[in-house]
């Protein structure tokens, strides 16, 4: 096998694996059961993984681009591993939030590693290498659902971790046939930066998670959001004094990269409102089973894959920005369709349109990666990968956040329907404006060029 396959391939199963925790979402009532737990202590099985992936992913990349890429994926997938053994086996409610920690460590250092297998010197462009990431992170998004209804309700909860296990078993023997040269000089490590950085990331999704359940003026949110900027201001004044920062922060100076990465938390937080509501829905509403609620779900990312395999084949600057624009058309168009809904709706009926979602943000997702990708310089994809997966993951808590905060609020006066239509309506009309600021900028350059 040539290295550019072998790197494929490793980067595909990184990528893959990274994305199975979908499976979690359908075990939360046997969760609830086993434990004893109110629903509202779910919250912290998400909070505690997300907080530490979303928190490490910058520091996780830098570390790859130090230390070698396969390097890190080889570590974060022994580490994710040995984190599902123990959630597997977790004997109490505790134990498990400690091996979600873990787990969070792991999967940061396995996904900021796998694009930049792809991206840094394997001969393929960004975008294609991108297309073949998001396909096989979204192929991860979609089987977690699927595989998950069926084993909960044989097997209990503990199965959704259980058959991670051999998975990342199989991702550590493809490491071993594959070798990495790091990028960067350990001396050239931002460490305090680093560190400042994984604060501030892991304050705001925190206090983004807390908003939920205790309102914008809780005071641990507030401490938690206060952190957040505190944290981030240090970062921002130490990066202009530091030679080699973890981040550059000139490169939000350009309209695309910034731009890119806002669009990115737009689209990822519309998107993944679906995965807070829609549930509700189907089992709420419609009286739908696990295992169908399961393949609902998944029609979403499935039509990711196939979407980001599309995308990946395109090129060139402007191509990006209208196809990125288009995308972000349609997974509008999808969450208009969705705030239609009513009670006679099948389950087939909103599976198609949670289809049209999901393939509207795979053809936007893998040009806006690759733009973020190289914008930022070759030694450092690592990082790059890790921003662009960054920003996903704040757009996820947010729109989360917000998808939740409005449906609280509207609830009461118009009920679950109504506040649902509302939710998906407002997302759905955000969404229509994003794309219109990718459309300005996919015809920015032919204006530019007509000019000269």
């Amino acid at each position: 096998m040539s290295k550019v396959n072998s790197r494929a391939l490793l980067a595909v199963a990184a990528g893959a694996f990274g994305s199975l925790d979908t499976a979690l979402n359908v075990a939360f009532p046997d969760l609830v059961d086993d434990f004893g737990l109110a629903v509202t202590d779910l919250q912290w099985v998400v909070v505690f993984y997300v907080l530490v992936y979303g928190g490490l992913l910058l520091a996780a990349g830098q570390l790859a681009d130090t230390w070698g890429y396969t390097r890190v994926l080889r570590i974060g997938a022994g580490i994710s591993t040995i984190a599902l053994v123990l959630c597997g086996t977790a004997p109490t409610f505790e134990l498990l939030l400690a091996a979600r920690v873990l787990q969070g460590i792991g999967v940061a250092m396995v996904m900021a590693s796998a694009p930049a297998l792809l991206t840094a010197g394997s001969g393929v462009t960004h975008t294609r290498a991108v297309g073949v990431f998001q396909t096989a992170a979204a192929v991860g998004l979609a089987i977690g659902p699927i595989v998950g209804g069926p084993l909960v309700e044989w097997y209990g909860w503990r199965a959704v971790f259980w058959f991670r296990v051999p998975l990342g078993v199989v991702l550590l023997l493809l490491t071993a046939s594959n070798r990495s040269t790091p990028a960067t000089k350990s001396n050239d490590v931002d460490r305090i930066g680093t560190l400042l950085v994984s604060i501030s990331l892991g304050a705001a999704v925190l206090a983004l998670n807390l908003t939920g359940s205790r309102g914008w003026f809780d005071p641990a949110v507030i401490v938690a959001a206060l952190s957040a900027v505190v944290s981030a201001a240090a970062f921002i004044e130490l990066s202009s004094r530091v030679e080699h920062p973890i981040l550059e922060l000139g490169l939000f100076r350009s309209v695309e990269f910034a731009a890119a990465n806002l669009l990115a938390v737009v689209a990822n937080g519309a998107m993944f409102a679906t995965w807070l509501l829609v549930p509700s829905l189907l089992v709420g509403q419609l009286g739908a089973s696990l295992v169908i609620s399961g393949l609902v779900l998944a029609a979403s990312p499935a039509a990711t894959a196939a979407a980001s395999s599309l995308a990946g084949r395109s090129s060139g600057r402007t191509a990006s920005w209208s196809l990125g624009a288009v995308g972000l058309f349609i997974e509008g168009l999808g969450m208009i369709g969705l705030s239609q809904v009513d009670a006679t709706w099948s389950a087939a009926h909103i599976a198609l349109l949670m289809a049209v979602v999901g393939g509207g943000l795979g053809l936007f997702s893998v040009p806006n990666m690759a733009t973020v990708m190289q914008g930022v310089g070759i030694d450092k994809q690592g990082v790059a990968g890790g921003l662009s997966l960054m920003t996903r993951t704040i757009g996820v808590v947010a729109g989360v956040a917000a998808a939740s905060a409005l449906a609280d609020r509207v609830e009461p006066t118009r009920g679950f329907l109504g506040s649902f239509e509302f939710v998906f309506g407002a997302s759905g009309i955000v969404l229509w404006g994003s794309g219109l600021l990718a459309a300005v900028l996919a015809v920015r350059p032919l204006i530019a060029g007509r000019r000269h």
